[in-house]
């Protein structure tokens, strides 16, 4: 499946010795087996060469293959592929309870896709 990302909504919050953090809000449309809008806050780390690392939360509301639901993802990535986690107490729907893991790939012309291997439910999740 594709993400098409919205712009980096980022402000920059220093550069000591030639890296930065900087904070962004991206809205993602998900098109595919999962299909939605997922609202992510970001903090990221960038070097000379480039991006080095970035956490952020993402609320993601729509559908896995028709059903609908909502559910948290905690992105922690340093090395490429990157990877979220599903957090399954704030689960809705489709998700509820829901362990997963989210394997984001970017390709030669920035198009992110994203695999989703979806765990069994777990106790703790809300329902609708």
């Amino acid at each position: 499946r594709d993400v098409q990302g919205g712009g980096l909504g980022g402000t920059g919050l220093r550069r000591p010795r030639g890296w930065a953090l900087g904070r962004a809000t991206l809205t993602k449309h998900y098109v595919g087996d999962l299909e939605g809008i997922g609202t992510t806050a970001l903090i990221t780390v960038q070097g000379s060469e480039g991006p080095v690392a970035y956490v952020a939360i993402e609320r993601f509301r729509g559908s896995l293959r028709g059903d609908e639901g909502s559910v948290v993802l905690l992105h922690s990535v340093d090395v490429p592929p990157a990877t979220a986690r599903l957090l399954p107490t704030t689960g809705t729907g489709v998700f509820a309870g829901r362990t997963g893991l989210v394997t984001i790939e970017i390709d030669e012309a920035g198009v992110h896709h994203y695999s989703l291997d979806l765990g069994p439910s777990c106790a703790g999740g809300e329902t609708g």
